[in-house]
């Protein structure tokens, strides 16, 4: 009798971010929510007394958002052991299905701006 180890595929992911349009409690609009690994969030510095704000790509950067650091951003990071999350309100863009959290590539731009390449869910949907 042979046999042969299974080696889960997700847990070997290095993609840094996690990304979903999830309920929000009572609201009926999905909220976006994104999720950074501990590993990359230090990376990137991010601290609970930062702010964000969400900046959504458009016709060549579809599929693609940008958090940006600002003293008067709109959201501001949760941060855990396993890495600092940002749940956003219903982003129009994005429509309103729910989409569960999916790996995703996101890359440290600048000491300011988070770069994160979104599911495919988000390039087939339009403007």
């Amino acid at each position: 009798m042979a046999f042969v180890k299974h080696v889960n595929q997700r847990s070997r992911s290095t993609l840094p971010a996690r990304v979903s349009l999830s309920g929000n409690g009572k609201a009926v609009l999905p909220c976006l929510r994104i999720t950074f690994r501990a590993s990359f969030a230090a990376e990137a510095q991010i601290n609970a007394k930062d702010r964000f704000d969400l900046l959504c790509g458009t016709d060549e950067d579809l599929g693609v958002v940008r958090l940006q650091r600002d003293p008067d951003g709109a959201c501001a990071p949760r941060l855990s052991k396993v890495g600092a999350s940002f749940r956003f309100t219903h982003v129009e863009q994005f429509g309103t299905v729910l989409h569960a959290a999916e790996k995703c590539a996101a890359e440290l731009l600048s000491g300011n701006i988070i770069e994160i390449t979104l599911p495919s869910w988000a390039a087939e949907l339009k403007e």
